[in-house]
């Protein structure tokens, strides 16, 4: 089973249409989800309502940035909620999306350093849940900021974690990050 992940905030552009319609044939994913396109109501039903797929599940909206954790407490309330399930079950499980974290050096090109405080915290978060990171085949920067060279900043911060359970239970799953 394919699921397509696609961080993108140009859901409006006639392009995102054109887009999603080739990587659906190419791809042929049973799940499409499309993360920060800054749209909700009836802009966000009207796009979905054009995509190849049935039964779209909105979020709504809060603002145009930051989604769930713009502000660093937001970032600690988030993990040690998801710290929190992580002790409730055994079950397997996965987190994917874009964490706003690169956690190492080799993640980040450009720009201020990784905060070597916040990948350490981003590290025993990971590790309390029992959480890996399935790696990727691609290109490994997911964000750019698209300036020129000089102030180019490139990032991996995009990721796909499982448990050791639902890793047993898809052995053979891939992540590749596609241009």
């Amino acid at each position: 089973m394919n699921i397509l992940i696609w961080n993108n905030k140009g859901a409006l552009k006639p392009s995102f249409q054109t887009n999603i319609h080739e990587l659906a044939r190419r791809h042929n994913p049973a799940i499409l989800v499309v993360m920060e396109t800054k749209l909700g109501g009836n802009k966000a039903r009207e796009v979905s309502d054009r995509l190849p797929f049935d039964g779209a599940i909105h979020m709504e909206t809060i603002g145009f940035t930051g989604g769930l954790c713009p502000r660093v407490e937001e970032k600690c309330i988030l993990w040690n909620n998801l710290s929190k399930v992580a002790e409730l079950h055994n079950k397997p499980w996965i987190m994917v999306g874009d964490f706003n974290e690169p956690l190492v050096q080799e993640d980040k090109f450009g720009g201020r350093g990784v905060s070597v405080n916040w990948s350490l915290a981003f590290k025993d978060f990971l590790d309390f849940c029992n959480m890996v990171d399935m790696g990727f085949s691609g290109p490994r920067y997911t964000w750019t900021n698209k300036w020129d060279i000089n102030n180019l900043i490139l990032e991996r911060i995009d990721r796909f974690f499982m448990n050791p359970d639902w890793c047993v239970l898809y052995p053979e799953v891939k992540v590749s990050h596609l241009p």
